[in-house]
């Protein structure tokens, strides 16, 4: 049922149940999957093309994990799977989705054999544009420092020195910088300059031939060891630089819960300036300690909640997009704040900005992904039962979310039981929102079942609904 989902969609809401269960499966029974490989990958891979970015999103995230938890059975795809996701930054302008593509690939070159991510990267770094070069050759450095001093002995070696030769001179600078990080790990090698000589000629030879040596009597510059500390960082499945970020930023990353004090403070402050720089500040501050959430330092967000309406829609929209990387930081952390932030996420909804409104499903479609259903169904109740019959109307796809990831969690069925079905029998007095709540109620009846049709609140025509 899962790979149907995640495979044969006809609508965008049906790809994230799909994918969301096919994402639960990879954790809790891995091995399910294993005589499925083929066509789960299959699916994956076309559901990472999805226009629709929340499919998209999602259908990136689970690759993921497929390396990440069935590594060895992934490694015959791995050619597929770089050359798709490396299309879609090419194609794509948004930034979270290149964030999202960049933390996957970390994964997929810290555990799979290194030697195969290298071919897979050098293929698909063959390319006029120049973000899927930089992302390539940056990865690429990765591959050679992971494979070690036989890295010339390699299969690939000779298309790897001829795409540096190439790539030193590249128009782009970040690709330059990736480039001779890459050589910096090379010419370090007995072997290089004998194997340079007989793999190059012309004018290649000569190029990497002086830029080898201005490595040897130089260093790598400062430029590029900073680029060297972005690529680290992002393979961990961390972003190391925030939108924006300013010198502030990093001292407040440094000062723990004093730091989050001084967040909070800027939050309140006039200066639409200062509240935009302070989301930079919580960003990097959650990303870099998480743990410092789970205690009175979750409290910051009941001041960062309002700026999900902020009236300056500069403010506004930086604030939506911040909480799609807050969220997958400090996932189930953020339960107490969820009553606040959800019905300020959902007003964004019935926005007439379009990048607003798109962020938001964007962003609310993390939240049912990154956060334990049991944590997140109040909030929605909450925020379904308060919310506008618009806001109602979009939050429907995300409450069906919530309801297929409760099925095999009981104390998330109970929350399911306690705040969804009384507020949404309601809902279908509304006749627009009736004939939306199809999908939603089948979701709740796969998670309760019998439970569901028993329920006090529910009526006849619900009833019929679901048979």
């Amino acid at each position: 049922m899962s790979l149907e989902r995640g495979k044969q969609q006809e609508t965008w809401n049906e790809a994230c149940l799909g994918l969301n269960l096919l994402r639960r499966l990879i954790v809790r029974a891995p091995e399910v999957l294993s005589s499925q490989m083929r066509e789960t990958v299959d699916a994956t891979l076309t559901q990472i093309g999805n226009l629709r970015s929340s499919v998209s999103r999602l259908a990136i995230l689970m690759m993921g994990d497929l390396f990440a938890e069935l590594t060895r059975p992934m490694e015959k795809y791995i050619d597929k799977v770089i050359a798709t996701l490396q299309k879609k930054v090419g194609a794509e302008a948004s930034s979270f989705i290149r964030e999202d593509v960049t933390r996957v690939l970390g994964v997929i070159l810290y555990t799979a054999n290194p030697i195969k991510s290298l071919g897979a990267l050098l293929s698909s770094a063959e390319s006029k544009n120049k973000d899927v070069r930089t992302i390539a050759v940056q990865f690429m450095c990765e591959a050679v420092g992971r494979i070690g001093d036989r890295v010339l002995d390699i299969r690939d070696a000779d298309r790897l020195l001829k795409m540096m030769a190439q790539f030193v001179q590249d128009s782009a600078p970040e690709v330059r910088q990736h480039a001779r990080r890459v050589l910096f790990l090379l010419v370090q090698l007995d072997n290089f300059d004998a194997i340079v000589a007989k793999t190059l000629t012309g004018t290649a030879l000569r190029d990497m031939q002086a830029a080898a040596e201005s490595l040897r009597k130089r260093g790598l510059d400062q430029t590029v060891r900073s680029g060297a500390a972005v690529g680290a960082s992002t393979t961990r499945g961390r972003s190391s630089a925030t939108r924006g970020a300013k010198t502030k930023s990093s001292a407040a990353v440094g000062g723990g819960s004093a730091a989050v004090k001084e967040i909070q403070e800027a939050f309140k402050q006039k200066d639409f300036r200062v509240r935009d720089e302070a989301i930079d500040q919580l960003v990097a501050l959650a990303e870099s300690k998480p743990a410092l959430f789970l205690g009175d330092a979750v409290n910051a967000f009941f001041d960062f909640a309002p700026l999900l309406t902020d009236v300056n829609s500069k403010v506004n929209l930086h604030s939506i997009e911040a909480l799609g990387r807050l969220v997958p930081a400090l996932g189930s952390a953020l339960e107490p704040v969820l009553p606040e932030l959800m019905p300020a996420l959902a007003h964004n909804f019935a926005s007439k900005n379009g990048s607003i409104q798109s962020a938001a499903n964007e962003a609310m479609a993390t939240c049912c992904s990154c956060i334990e259903p049991a944590s997140l169904i109040p909030a929605l109740g909450t925020t379904m039962k308060k919310g506008n019959p618009v806001v109602q109307e979009a939050l429907l796809p995300f409450v069906a979310l919530a309801a297929e990831a409760s099925a095999a969690d009981a104390k998330a069925c109970r929350q399911l039981s306690k705040h969804l079905v009384r507020t949404l029998v309601r809902a279908s007095e509304d006749q627009r929102l009736a004939a939306q709540l199809g999908l939603v109620w089948q979701a709740l009846y796969s998670a309760l079942g019998q439970d569901l049709i028993s329920h006090a609140a529910m009526t006849d025509k619900v009833r019929a609904m679901i048979n």
